[in-house]
């Protein structure tokens, strides 16, 4: 009885963030023209992301496809493992031990696999180039610059290590931004080595602030996700105005973290991931 009231509840759960997010994709085309908000879905990332990344680079291409995601969790929720499915090489960094050991049992990568490298390390300003030029040389891309996609989120001084990234120059930027801050507030969490987020409001920071910083490298945001908990930025030289980029304020969500709940399908795994690699490693 227990079970089939939970799955009840769970199912009116999903109906309401479904609304909720069609609510504001209703909002946001009254804003504006044809915004990338709507294009959003979940297969492995937490709310829609999956489905803005895909329609990025639907606009403005690929290149290497090369991927990078500073903070990957265990795998079963981040921005890159639906893009590594689709046959992009990737760097997995991650400065838990017990996530990094997940996906080496779950995935199959307790030997280094050439398509996606584990990287067990914190980013900060000071590791953030040396760990990609050694992530870059593990899927044997050492002279790429230009990644296409990079993903942070370490729910601390994330800006402070876009600021000091130099070795790599990502076509499009995933950003985790504190969307407690309305647009006219910029504002981040300082670089501290000892900071260590503690689930309180001290994470990150404000749109204003990433735009800021983000500008001066030659990006501009194309979109907030739907959750309001990433925030989309595309290279001048990469887009060149295949997407439009309208002030901030019209872009910005506040934060609905409820809809972090979002869910695709049954439960994630690794197995796909495992058996995909798996066949890459033996052909």
């Amino acid at each position: 009885m227990f079970k089939g009231i939970k799955n009840r509840l769970n199912a009116m759960l999903q109906i309401g963030i479904e609304q909720e997010i069609q609510r504001i994709h209703q909002q946001m085309r009254e804003k504006l023209e044809d915004p990338l908000i709507c294009y959003g879905r979940k297969v492995y990332s937490q709310c829609d992301e999956d489905g803005i990344i895909a329609e990025i680079f639907r606009r403005i291409g690929t290149t290497n496809k090369i991927c990078i995601e500073i903070g990957c969790g265990n795998g079963l929720e981040n921005n890159t493992h639906y893009l590594i499915l689709q046959g992009w090489r990737g760097i997995w960094l991650d400065g838990s031990a017990k996530n990094i050991n997940t996906l080496k049992k779950g995935a199959g990568l307790e030997t280094p696999h050439p398509q996606l490298a584990l990287l067990l390390d914190y980013a900060t300003p000071h590791s953030i180039n040396p760990l990609m030029q050694q992530g870059l040389a593990a899927i044997k891309a050492a002279d790429v610059v230009d990644v296409d996609f990079f993903s942070l989120d370490i729910d601390g001084y994330d800006l402070s290590v876009l600021e000091t990234l130099e070795v790599v120059r990502p076509r499009v930027i995933c950003a985790e931004y504190n969307a407690k801050f309305p647009p006219e507030l910029d504002i981040a969490v300082p670089y501290d080595e000892k900071h260590g987020w503690n689930g309180d409001d001290y994470m990150g920071a404000s749109l204003a602030a990433l735009v800021r910083v983000l500008g001066h490298k030659d990006y501009d945001l194309v979109c907030c996700n739907a959750n309001a908990a990433n925030a989309f930025f595309v290279h001048r030289d990469a887009n060149q105005g295949r997407i439009p980029t309208p002030p901030m304020e019209l872009l910005y969500q506040p934060a609905r973290y409820q809809l972090s709940y979002r869910k695709s399908g049954h439960d994630p795994s690794l197995k796909f991931l495992r058996d995909y690699l798996q066949q890459r490693r033996q052909g």
